[in-house]
């Protein structure tokens, strides 16, 4: 029997599927991501479960979309025993592709951001454990915790974690057992001044024009305090393209390392992020909870994602439908591993379209996206937004309008379109939904989740609300669930 491939999966955080080369984007400089699109299935439609970073994590390790594993907003407390805090394994009872691939002979080591919680003490079936307590750090100086004691980064913290990924692919090299590598950057992550970054890679764009960065009014729902400090726009678009662009390089060098060492024909190698990123789209700087009401965008939804095996998988980009939900039973059917993570997934294999020859499939094709109290269905035409109460839902062409710059919801020629659609979405999700964590009856207003939201849970309201949104409407503690 042939050896189990090896698999890498590399995790940007925050990363706009606009940003790529191979998605028309000449500015921003992503050559080794971009030479990785060519070399494998570019899947220019994928979409991630929530937009803003905790709830996608999980959703993307353990297949269940956050009404199911309840981790609704990005993680505020419960990662580290400190200043107060105490550790919360927020996905505990709960299997992650990375528990059955360890259950299955591989080596799984995790290196760089977790952000779910209890971030020194490795889990779900890790035994190299390297993380960032937090959500984000500076990108100098940065806290680690290796396998449950703290360090100090001494350099750069993007190139840190490119040098213990390839120290973990040289320990591999020779051995028998397969191994899982989850190298998750923390960048394009803010922070953005020019000081936390490589002078060399900042002054790549000096005399950059930044001009595929639309320049629009202020969206009215944007926030003015919260999540993103009001910074430079140009200094904020010259950072976020630094940090990628460090990262990019620093992923070219760990896979210049996988076939200096003969491991490249037997890995899988996988790009993709957590979350998309608007940088002055729709008047937006932010994710999904820049805004508030929370959007859903394909900015803040729409992300990169690339899968390439030499010789297994045929280079070319897919138009196809995925979500960040498929990725478990595709990834464990392609290794050959009959196991599951639980009952009641939505997630389907789109291996066929990986491995075939081109886009045909028999599932439905349709993705389904959630934060909180709005909820998002796209099909291959449509994209339907719903909110709780008296917020506004949207309807979008996506064939006439890709930009999402026509809201439809009023037009009296579609209200039958968006009453289907509204139905399929109310269906769909009363399929999955766990009741003790949907996320539609709890306070979720991108503030950060400080607790778990499990019903035998007695750690009091699990969401922050000490921080109160401003936009053109004036103050606002949201809507009354």
């Amino acid at each position: 029997m042939d050896k189990q491939p090896n698999v890498i999966m590399i995790l940007a955080d925050d990363m706009g599927f606009w940003s790529l080369g191979t998605r028309g984007n000449q500015e921003v400089q992503t050559p080794h991501i971009d030479a990785l699109a060519r070399s494998g299935v570019d899947f220019v439609n994928c979409y991630c479960v929530s937009p803003v970073c905790s709830p996608a994590r999980a959703s993307l390790l353990t297949g269940r979309i956050p009404s199911q594993h309840g981790v609704l907003d990005w993680i505020r407390q419960g990662s580290e025993d400190k200043n107060g805090d105490r550790s919360v394994e927020y996905l505990q009872g709960m299997l992650g592709f990375s528990d059955v691939l360890h259950d299955n002979g591989y080596d799984c080591a995790l290196i760089g951001k977790w952000h779910l919680g209890d971030s020194a003490h490795p889990q779900k079936g890790f035994t190299h454990w390297i993380t960032m307590p937090k959500g984000s750090d500076s990108y100098y100086g940065a806290r680690m915790y290796r396998n449950g004691v703290e360090e100090i980064v001494p350099g750069y913290l993007t190139d840190f974690l490119a040098d213990e990924a390839t120290h973990y692919l040289e320990s591999r090299a020779g051995e028998d057992r397969p191994f899982f590598l989850s190298l998750n950057f923390s960048a394009p992550h803010r922070p953005w001044h020019k000081s936390q970054h490589p002078r060399e890679v900042w002054s790549q764009y000096d005399d950059c024009e930044f001009s595929t960065f639309p320049r629009l009014p202020r969206h009215p729902d944007q926030i003015n305090n919260g999540v993103y400090p009001q910074e430079d726009v140009n200094e904020m678009i010259q950072g976020y393209c630094t940090s990628l662009t460090a990262a990019d390089a620093a992923i070219g060098r760990v896979l210049a390392r996988l076939e200096d060492l003969g491991l490249t024909e037997d890995t899988l190698v996988i790009f993709t992020s957590d979350n998309g990123m608007s940088l002055g789209h729709h008047g937006i700087y932010g994710k999904g909870n820049a805004t508030y009401p929370q959007n859903m965008y394909d900015q803040a939804v729409r992300v990169p994602f690339i899968m390439a095996q030499p010789g297994k998988i045929t280079p070319r980009a897919s138009t196809a439908l995925v979500s960040h939900y498929d990725f478990c039973p595709t990834l464990l059917e392609y290794l050959g591993i009959d196991a599951k993570v639980g009952d009641n997934l939505p997630g389907r294999s789109f291996l066929p379209i990986l491995t075939g020859p081109d886009d045909t499939q028999s599932r439905d094709v349709v993705v389904f996206d959630e934060y909180g109290p709005v909820r998002m269905l796209r099909d291959s035409r449509w994209k339907f937004i719903w909110r709780v109460g008296d917020w506004p839902n949207e309807l979008y062409d996506m064939t006439e309008d890709p930009d999402e710059l026509n809201d439809l919801i009023h037009s009296p020629e579609h209200a039958d379109i968006a009453a289907e659609l509204e139905q399929r979405m109310v269906a769909w999700f009363e399929q999955y939904v766990d009741p003790a964590r949907d996320g539609t009856k709890q306070p979720v207003f991108g503030r950060g989740q400080i607790a778990r939201v499990d019903a035998n849970d007695t750690d009091g309201v699990p969401f922050a609300d000490d921080w109160f949104y401003q936009s053109s409407g004036g103050e606002d503690s949201g809507p009354t669930l």
